[in-house]
């Protein structure tokens, strides 16, 4: 074998018929994984330079295909190929550095803000008689409540609603597990948002982490700036979307499941939203 061209002798010995295809490549490949100081590639670390051969087998396959006899004999142009495949590697590898440290970071901060829930010791039973629950003026809009906050009623709380309600508990639960079918698919359409949502924001926090890596001044930190904008303005949309999604039962579904005009609901739940506010204005919603 040619020791200046020994890739060229190689392609010659390929399209004489000496070596098949898969011969050839491998040949191809075993020269390039057995000199590495060929191709620059000597200091590299054992893990990083066999994931690169990896990744590269595919264009050296493509390489092979596109390669002309005209210009750069075959052992040049693999050393380009080589080259401007090796430097998007880095380049690569950089990026996921910057942006793995950048999300890592992200989730350092929102964990060290998380803090645990302080819980007080109940205070000592002082042994008086307990009162009696309030009395039920409303029962329709104490139902209607109920059927709207089906997500957040237990079986157990539902029961105990329907025996404050003199009804039959079964009817109740029913009731309440046909709105939360209907609420399901909504639900899932939330969470599914929710995700995106969580997403798009580490995609954004890649491309700020990617355009402050840049150099200043290069057409690549505009795109990556152009990029970064777009995503921001993507993830307020969302956000926005997430926030008037309806998480309960609407108002029509709790009048189709009573029977009654949507009018009443509206005016029953309008009513008990005042009379809170005007009780708790501070955590009235």
């Amino acid at each position: 074998m040619n020791d200046k061209k020994p890739l060229s002798t190689l392609r010659d010995r390929w399209n004489s018929g000496i070596l098949g295809r898969e011969e050839f490549e491998s040949a191809i490949f075993i020269f390039i994984r057995s000199n590495p100081q060929r191709y620059n590639l000597e200091g590299w670390d054992r893990a990083d330079f066999m994931d690169f051969l990896g990744g590269f087998y595919l264009r050296l396959r493509r390489a092979i295909d596109t390669y002309r006899d005209t210009g750069a004999d075959f052992d040049a142009y693999i050393h380009s190929v080589m080259r401007w495949a090796s430097i998007e590697y880095k380049a690569t590898g950089a990026e996921h550095m910057v942006m793995e440290k950048a999300c890592w970071t992200d989730r350092a901060i929102d964990s060290a803000e998380e803090r645990e829930a302080e819980y007080l010791p109940d205070p000592p039973d002082a042994g008086d008689p307990e009162e009696p629950p309030e009395r039920i003026a409303n029962k329709k809009q104490v139902l209607m409540l109920a059927l709207k906050c089906c997500l957040y009623v237990s079986d157990d709380f539902a029961s105990r609603i329907a025996a404050a309600l003199e009804m039959d508990s079964g009817c109740l639960l029913d009731e309440l597990r046909l709105l939360r079918e209907k609420t399901a698919m909504r639900m899932e359409r939330l969470r599914a948002l929710e995700e995106r949502i969580g997403a798009q924001y580490y995609r954004c926090l890649a491309f700020e982490a990617r355009c402050r890596a840049a150099p200043a001044d290069g057409a690549r930190k505009e795109i990556l700036e152009r990029a970064w904008k777009r995503g921001k303005a993507r993830l307020d949309s969302m956000r926005r979307r997430h926030a008037h999604m309806m998480r309960e039962a609407t108002n029509k579904e709790v009048a189709d499941a009573l029977g009654v005009p949507k009018g009443t609901v509206d005016s029953c739940l309008h009513s008990l939203k005042k009379r809170a506010y005007c009780r708790h204005p501070k955590e009235a919603l």
